[in-house]
């Protein structure tokens, strides 16, 4: 009940904030309107931060220590709140849950459902050793609570250690990107699924699936939302999947083995903002790195 009341709390504010920052809407107006709008009484810019502080208080300060793992994250809101949130999970001294989503739009509508879907993900992922039972109970739970045409792009993994493995299961969410240290090679993690909260179930558990891959000492594991490879230059042209895979094989050359989560992170963020030079971000960018030492 605390956990709910507290999520209402939240939404409340972020509501009050988001008609606080609507244009008022004229009947006839031939004025051209600045394109960053004052905050009209009584919220002042310190309201805004302060919605934004509790948003980001929702997410992981930082990443979790684990046993042969590194782990860096990182979450950059286009607008005053984000769509995007991720999520980490502990199950036992050698299983690690890893959640990353974006919920379609940005801005308070978006802040909202992330509110709400957040909430679900950390009530059920300890009930659920399978990324696609997850992501199937969390789809019915959304068409059950949302509204039309909100949906949400998700990504799942459970790390094993002891196995070796990671499990995935992704709902049209953009593919995790899997480097191989012996090989030396940069390999998509395909998973079938498609966004929560489209279909009411049916042909959502008929199409989402887990997959297996093996992890071994050198290999990393790099996740992101949209943000990251549809950033724009001044020319509106996008970063693109391509220019991602060859900036992390190059980065992968020279990482190195102790902070090389960190090291992945940091680098694929400077050829980002290098690649947007002086453009402003057109949508939220968060990113996750795993590295297996």
């Amino acid at each position: 009940m605390a956990l709910i009341l507290i999520v209402f709390l939240i939404c409340l504010f972020l509501t009050l904030i988001f008609f606080a920052l609507r244009k008022p809407q004229s009947k006839i107006s031939t004025t051209t309107q600045p394109s960053t709008p004052s905050l009209p009484s009584p919220f002042s810019q310190s309201d805004i931060n302060k919605a934004l502080t509790f948003q980001k208080h929702l997410l992981p300060k930082t990443p979790p220590t684990f046993a042969q793992l590194e782990l860096a994250s990182t979450y950059q809101p286009a607008q005053y709140l984000s769509g995007d949130f991720y999520d980490f999970f502990s199950f036992s001294d050698h299983c690690l849950g890893i959640l990353i989503a974006d919920v379609a739009g940005k801005g308070l509508p978006a802040a909202l459902v992330m509110t709400l879907a957040l909430t679900h993900f950390r009530h059920l992922a300890p009930t659920h050793s399978s990324p696609s039972a997850l992501l199937k109970e969390m789809n019915r739970r959304l068409n059950a609570d949302c509204c039309d045409n909100l949906f949400i792009t998700a990504c799942y993994a459970i790390v094993d250690i002891k196995n070796n493995s990671l499990t995935i299961a992704r709902a049209g969410h953009e593919i995790p990107l899997h480097y191989n240290s012996t090989q030396a090679t940069l390999t998509p993690i395909e998973s079938p699924g498609m966004a929560l909260g489209i279909d009411k179930g049916e042909r959502f558990d008929r199409l989402i699936q887990d997959s297996v891959i093996t992890l071994q000492s050198g290999d990393s594991v790099t996740f992101f939302t949209d943000g990251v490879n549809e950033t724009q230059n001044n020319n509106e042209e996008e970063f693109g999947m391509e220019r991602l895979k060859q900036s992390i094989e190059t980065i992968e050359k020279n990482g190195p083995k102790t902070g090389h989560a960190q090291f992945l992170l940091e680098n694929i963020i400077k050829k980002i903002k290098h690649y947007r030079d002086s453009a402003l971000p057109t949508d939220d960018l968060t990113l996750i790195t795993l590295y297996v030492t």
